[in-house]
């Protein structure tokens, strides 16, 4: 169902290999949406819901909650959490895909990544939900 991707932090210009320190990751999942009407999924209604759930699996709690809508169509949501975690969600009905990027500092068990996804693949009633990791890499001295 996914892949785990481990990002390489490189700097341009330097010979050595830099310190590299673990600071976080993201889980990138694409949501192919053949079983959902697009205007459910698409409004602000849906997109209350997506982040209620997500907060309730991720047991985080939500500190802010911004959301654009898009003319004709498309909406873009952005979820702060208190936990120092994020999530971002864009539509495109036209082409019923969207996109979910969860954010946070530490690690991921990939159980619970794949939780998640079972989560949303129920939730949009979709086709399929793929997902990749990225590590987040800081350079250190």
């Amino acid at each position: 169902m996914g892949k785990i991707v481990d990002v390489e932090a490189k700097v341009v210009g330097e010979e050595s290999p830099p310190v590299v320190i673990p600071v976080g990751c993201s889980v990138i999942y694409d949501i192919a949406l053949i079983g959902l009407d697009p205007s459910s999924y698409d409004n602000p209604d849906f997109a209350g819901k997506l982040c209620k759930s997500m907060s309730m699996a991720a047991g985080v709690t939500v500190a802010q909650f911004a959301i654009e809508k898009f003319q004709p169509q498309g909406i873009a949501i952005s979820v702060i959490f208190k936990e120092r975690a994020q999530i971002s969600y864009v539509t495109w009905p036209e082409v019923r895909f969207a996109t979910l990027d969860f954010t946070t500092v530490g690690s991921l068990d990939e159980s619970f990544v794949k939780g998640i996804g079972q989560v949303l693949q129920k939730l949009f009633m979709a086709r399929s939900v793929k997902y990749k990791i990225a590590t987040r890499k800081a350079l250190g001295e």
